[in-house]
């Protein structure tokens, strides 16, 4: 399938799944647009040899990763506060949600209009997963998550975390860098996180007038906004 048509494609499963949230399209948007300037960097490592199949892949597939979501009750969606311990594992179902409608659509889609799903599935699946282990749905670490899966989870939350939800206020660019630095190793993968600073954000605008800190301080002295939910 031509790329555009591709291009598309995912981006109306992005938007049908997720329509009742008004706020989605510029998250995905943000999203996708990010993912596309990583994947081209990415792209120049001799550390992952990445063909351009591939790298297109991850970028359309990127718009795709909470479509689970609509699965998810608007009350526990849109909450003002803190979730409860039963409404953050429903939360949490969010992913495999996501795969089974994924699933269920792709047997609608005639063959050959998507040669293979599996990345997808793998972004969907597995993006809440943690470098540590502790991320959720199956728990796993380090190189057991995919690699498209550790790259759209740094893009997915800095691009949340800077913008205003109905649950949460956005974050400057710096607080959202130093979250990210604070969780390298942690949440993300340390070295993509560092390619994602030094090389993405750079290039990025200034985010309503903050200076972006590319370097690695020793420590950041910040008052953290909301949780975000994720």
């Amino acid at each position: 399938m031509h790329l555009v048509q591709a291009k598309e494609l995912y981006r109306v499963l992005a938007l049908s799944s997720e329509i009742h949230d008004k706020d989605i399209v510029d998250h995905l948007q943000g999203v996708q647009k990010l993912t596309e300037k990583f994947m081209a960097i990415l792209k120049q490592s001799k550390k992952y040899k990445l063909t351009e199949e591939y790298v297109n892949e991850i970028v359309l597939c990127s718009v795709l990763h909470d479509i689970g979501k609509s699965g998810i009750p608007e009350s526990i969606l849109y909450k003002p506060g803190p979730l409860s311990f039963f409404e953050r594992k429903i939360m949490e179902m969010h992913p495999l949600i996501g795969v089974d409608i994924l699933l269920k659509i792709s047997k609608e889609i005639p063959n050959g209009f998507v040669k293979d799903w599996e990345t997808a599935i793998n972004v969907i699946r597995y993006h809440h997963e943690k470098w540590d282990g502790t991320g959720y749905p199956m728990g796993l670490k380090r190189e057991q998550i995919p690699l498209e899966a550790r790259i759209i989870a740094i893009v997915d939350v800095y691009d949340a975390l800077i913008r205003k939800r109905s649950y949460k206020n956005s974050w400057t660019t710096t607080e959202a860098i130093a979250y990210l630095v604070d969780n390298k190793g942690i949440h993300f993968d340390p070295y993509l996180v560092e390619i994602f600073i030094e090389k993405v954000l750079k290039d990025s605008k200034k985010e309503q007038n903050n200076t972006v800190i590319l370097e690695f301080p020793n420590e950041y002295i910040i008052s953290r906004p909301s949780t975000l939910k994720k």
